[in-house]
């Protein structure tokens, strides 16, 4: 049943889900989301929570963060109110990412104050799976979103170390919280399709992170050779992403530049994102001979990351496991023809559709075989770059909001028409 099949129904109504007695206009939400890290880390994750929040606040709903409190990050986040509870510092994630705690009675007395109509829970942390506790106990809708792989945490354990085991209890803890949502949020087909394998008669929705057309698209890149130095004639391969992570395989690229300026002594690799821990990287290129030709410029404004995009020759994604991948997506947006890594856990290789080449993940010589392909034929390339901005039409954020927002009321919506009417019989 969608919202708009419920618009004459008297009991939503009576409920408030939509304004007035005859326009059927939905009432505005008061939406929690729980996301630990919301405003000091980089990933996916944090970037789509505070895009949706923004575009969801100017539809007239009422966000507030629930996340961690840390050194570095206090207050409320970009004029979003925002609760902080006490966390721990996770190991491995660059001294970034903290894990919040509260008891429940904290997460009910933050509920109620708000008068929450809905718990959006990005990540199912420790924080999230309390929230969710109290938003059950008092009634409240709970969607959770399904961003998080086994690969994404435990990728950097050695098998020999029980990564396997490890794995298995992340995915069996998944499916525990899960099942307590009203329902899932899937960025693709492909993470539905993940570990945990969820009961098919569970509600959910795929809801792509989606890009925003009118801020990520083709633009003149001189001002970003300008400012980062770089000539103009040489041709970039652009990664952008948390270049210490294990999944995201950027040494393979890195390994692919000798073979690469064996051809095309033009190239150069050109990596943006958290450079505080690039050693591993650094070593890989040094080893290579090529650390001359391998640039770092650390953390980007969305402004010069667009420009980036603009300015780039190929965007690579050797990532090893993605739910989606947004920098794709807005790569994509600017025309940029896209190198993926054909990875069994990568949703992002589904993007290359007439618009780039998929590489035999973790094979150097795959990548710069396919991307020297891409470099032969500068026609070729030009349609590649044309055909990634006529496909990046079909992921526009705003149709993703409004997808979520439809979600909201109809969650609310079934949860109003199961609840037992006043004098019923239990």
């Amino acid at each position: 049943m969608t919202p708009d099949d419920l618009k004459e129904n008297g009991a939503a109504r009576q409920a408030g889900f939509f304004d007035g007695k005859t326009t059927g206009q939905k009432r505005k939400l008061n939406i929690a989301m729980v996301c630990d890290a919301i405003d000091y880390t980089t990933g996916g994750s944090t970037v789509s929570t505070l895009r949706f929040s923004e575009r969801l606040a100017a539809r007239g709903h009422t966000i507030i963060f629930i996340a961690a409190k840390v050194p570095y990050a206090q207050g409320d986040v970009d004029g979003t109110k925002t609760y902080r509870f006490r966390s721990l510092l996770m190991p491995n994630t660059e001294h970034k990412f903290y894990f919040a705690y509260a008891t429940v009675a904290e997460a009910k007395k933050a509920l109620r104050d708000e008068r929450i109509d809905v718990l959006h829970i990005i990540l199912p942390s420790v924080m999230g799976f309390v929230f969710l506790k109290a938003a059950k106990e008092m009634g409240i809708a709970v969607v959770i979103g399904s961003h998080a792989q086994a690969e994404n945490v435990f990728l950097y354990v050695p098998k020999i170390l029980g990564r396997g085991l490890l794995s298995a209890i992340f995915i069996a803890y998944l499916s525990w919280v899960y099942k307590k949502a009203d329902a899932l949020i899937y960025p693709t087909e492909f993470a539905r399709e993940q570990p945990p394998r969820m009961d098919a008669r569970m509600r959910y929705a795929v809801i792509s992170n989606g890009v925003d057309a009118s801020f990520f698209g083709p633009r003149d890149p001189a001002p970003f050779f300008e400012k980062y130095r770089l000539p103009r004639e040489n041709k970039y391969i652009l990664f952008v992403g948390r270049l210490a992570h294990p999944e995201k395989d950027v040494v393979t690229l890195v390994k692919a530049l000798p073979e690469i300026l064996k051809t095309r002594s033009d190239v150069r690799v050109l990596l943006v994102g958290d450079d505080t821990q690039k050693n591993v990287i650094e070593q890989c290129a040094k080893g290579a001979g090529v650390e001359d030709k391998v640039i770092f410029t650390g953390i980007m404004s969305e402004e010069d990351k667009a420009l980036a995009y603009s300015a780039c020759t190929i965007f690579c994604m050797p990532s090893l496991a993605e739910m989606e991948g947004m920098v794709v997506l807005e790569a994509m947006a600017c025309g940029a023809p896209v190198l993926i890594a054909d990875a069994p856990n990568s949703a992002s290789k589904y993007f290359a559709d007439g618009n780039g080449l998929l590489f035999k993940p973790q094979d150097p010589h795959d990548c710069a075989k396919k991307a020297l392909v891409m470099l032969s034929d500068e026609k070729t390339l030009e349609a590649m770059g044309r055909q990634s901005l006529e496909s990046s039409k079909r992921y526009d954020i705003n149709e993703s909001v409004t997808q979520l927002e439809n979600l909201y009321y109809a969650v609310l919506s079934e949860k109003l028409l199961r609840r037992p009417r006043k004098g019923a019989s239990a």
